[in-house]
């Protein structure tokens, strides 16, 4: 999966850098040398996605909290329930939330 992925990627980057050579008059042996440059920057990043994969998948995800408010003196609750929205904690979800599900 991961070979193919760099095949296709690799096989992409050289077709549009052909066309880029061509337009600027780019030689053979410098099309080569920036590939091998593209090839290995690809192999970096993959790698280091592959660590971020490890580390995301040993780190557990924090559960929402909903905290009680401090109360003023003289203050009281009338409802048990509040209102809240959960913070963003890395996910993209796009919008936030209501905690309640509302």
């Amino acid at each position: 999966e991961k070979a193919k992925f760099v095949t296709e990627l690799t096989d992409f980057i050289d077709k549009f850098l052909s066309f880029v050579d061509s337009d600027l008059n780019i030689n053979y042996k410098r099309h080569s040398a920036i590939m091998e440059q593209v090839e290995a920057m690809i192999e970096v990043h993959l790698n280091s996605l592959d660590n971020l994969r490890r580390i995301l998948k040993r780190s557990p995800t924090a559960k929402a909290r909903v905290f009680k408010p401090p109360m003023l003196p003289g203050e009281h609750m009338i409802l048990e329930a509040i209102h809240a929205y959960l913070l963003p904690d890395g996910r993209d979800i796009g919008t936030w939330v209501p905690a309640d599900g509302h």
